[in-house]
């Protein structure tokens, strides 16, 4: 269990070491959970930060539940694990990518003055949230960033169900989770303090590490 994100975001960077001796790396984070996570990470090991827009893909009947993810990149990856009855109709997917296009561009308006993600081709990359449930996020990410020529691309979670992890590092060249148990009740129960992240702190978070 972790105290808060902080504390996760450094105990990964005890696993993370080695990725400080290759020139020119960079530490990615999620918005906005993944920010604090991502900041003392990128703290410890004196790499740069920012952040990778992304949204999670809604199901018209359970807005909870994530049928897939997008990234600012235009990458989409929809779970093949969600059920028949859930998956969006073409319909619906459109309209969702369109929700999704507004929402990440709002973000990037708002995290990074509206300009893209830094160059990363060719360059170690570790992307970073505060968890994984799915991986639907994570898998949204990995692969724009792959796309982009990330390499070594590196997946940092700080706990995340066994069979997500596992599904994770066919993604990534190398993956760090603290935790990752077979039976995965939430993400909260593995911090004493779980708060949501404000925006707010996202930009002091970018602003201290700029």
């Amino acid at each position: 269990m972790f105290e808060d994100r902080h504390e996760a975001g450094r105990r990964l960077s005890k696993s993370l070491a080695p990725h400080i001796r290759r020139p020119g790396g960079i530490v990615l984070a999620v918005p906005k959970g993944g920010v604090p996570v991502g900041r003392a990470l990128a703290w410890e090991l004196g790499l740069p930060f920012d952040v990778l827009i992304t949204s999670k893909l809604r199901c018209p009947s359970d807005p909870a539940l994530a049928v897939g993810a997008a990234a600012e990149t235009g990458t989409v990856f929809l779970n093949p694990a969600v059920p028949g009855p859930e998956r969006l109709r073409p319909g619906q997917l459109h309209a969702e990518l369109r929700r999704v296009h507004e929402e990440i561009m709002r973000g990037r308006r708002l995290y990074r003055g509206g300009r893209g993600l830094p160059c990363v081709r060719g360059r170690p990359t570790i992307l970073v949230d505060d968890g994984a449930v799915t991986g639907a996020t994570m898998i949204a990410a990995a692969k724009a960033l792959r796309r982009l020529g990330a390499s070594p691309l590196i997946i940092a979670v700080p706990a995340a169900p066994l069979a997500v992890a596992a599904a994770l590092s066919s993604h990534a060249d190398e993956l760090a989770v603290v935790e990752a148990p077979e039976e995965f009740e939430s993400l909260a129960r593995h911090y004493r303090r779980w708060e949501p992240v404000r925006e707010e702190d996202v930009l002091e978070a970018l602003a201290e590490l700029a």
